[in-house]
């Protein structure tokens, strides 16, 4: 069943009334209280309670950094950049959906990484570089750069498996193709889901 709300206030109040939900899909630009607020007093909620936390997908027009970050710091699941599409929506709804007790990880949480021992002085390091490539991608989708996006997609489909981060090597090599075929749109969700990735990941090393 599918309840739709006019604003975040309804929303909050549909919500902790009627839940629990599978899946909220946030509009963060809404009146009299926005998606941030929104999900914030959500996430509150189920803290007070000690509730699963349930995936909240922000939806917004703006992809930079800092508003990614802000709908992360908000307690939304993943950002997806408007105008959104049916595929993109689909995989962000199967990724978060599926992951329901008993199905892996609640969404929310820390994207555990464990690495040898060897790396636990350079992978640190790593990470940060890769969050300080961030607002070099974002000047550059801005811009429609696509040959800066290619080489630093490139680079960092060439590095992250090294250091033992699959998911950065993947998102690199999805980077790339994307500033090859001029896909903003693809590149906006990329940039998105490294920045949830940089944000949320917590290293473990192996003795």
């Amino acid at each position: 069943m599918l309840d739709e709300a006019e604003n975040g206030e309804i929303a909050l109040r549909m919500f902790t009334a009627g839940g629990p939900y599978d899946l909220v899909l946030m509009d963060v630009q809404m009146p009299v209280m926005d998606g941030y607020e929104a999900t914030a007093a959500m996430r509150a909620w189920e803290r007070e309670r000690g509730a699963t936390p349930t995936p909240i997908l922000a939806f917004t027009a703006h992809a930079l950094p800092e508003e990614i970050r802000r709908s992360l710091d908000a307690g939304c699941s993943d950002h997806l950049t408007k105008p959104v599409r049916r595929a993109t929506l689909l995989r962000a709804v199967e990724r978060h959906a599926g992951a329901r007790p008993g199905a892996g990880p609640a969404p929310g949480t820390e994207i555990r990484i464990r690495l040898d021992e060897s790396l636990r002085e350079l992978a640190p390091g790593y990470l940060d570089n890769r969050r300080n490539d961030l607002p070099r991608l974002a000047t550059a989708l801005a811009g429609g750069d696509w040959e800066a996006l290619r080489v630093l997609g490139h680079n960092v489909k060439g590095t992250g498996a090294g250091y033992g981060f699959e998911a950065i090597t993947r998102i690199g090599a999805a980077l790339e193709t994307a500033a090859k075929e001029g896909d903003a749109g693809r590149i906006g969700e990329q940039l998105a889901e490294l920045t949830h990735f940089l944000a949320s990941v917590v290293l473990e090393f192996d003795p």
